[in-house]
């Protein structure tokens, strides 16, 4: 995974994930950061972040990309893992 350094350039948002398993957290981030990229480009944020000491996810983006819904997009990859991890474990 890459080294923290955040765009502080950019408007900030951090979403709460102290309910969800820190397993599944590691999952949603994938090796090497690798569906982290990937969730950063799918929402058009400039940088996302897991804060496994805090249990939030940093959001760092233009304000064009929250303003389309960039939060409610992570939160929704957050959900379908929550259900992936739900139905793996029945």
């Amino acid at each position: 995974m890459a080294p923290y350094n955040p765009p502080l350039n950019n408007n900030y948002s951090e979403i709460d994930v102290s309910h969800y398993p820190e397993g599944m957290m590691w999952k949603v981030v994938g090796k090497e950061g690798r569906n982290f990229y990937d969730i950063t480009t799918y929402a058009r944020l400039a940088y996302v972040w897991y804060n496994d000491e805090r249990k939030i996810v940093e959001l760092w983006g233009s304000e064009s990309a929250f303003d389309h819904g960039a939060r409610d997009k992570i939160i929704h990859v957050l959900g379908l893992y929550r259900e992936l991890e739900t139905c793996l474990a029945a």
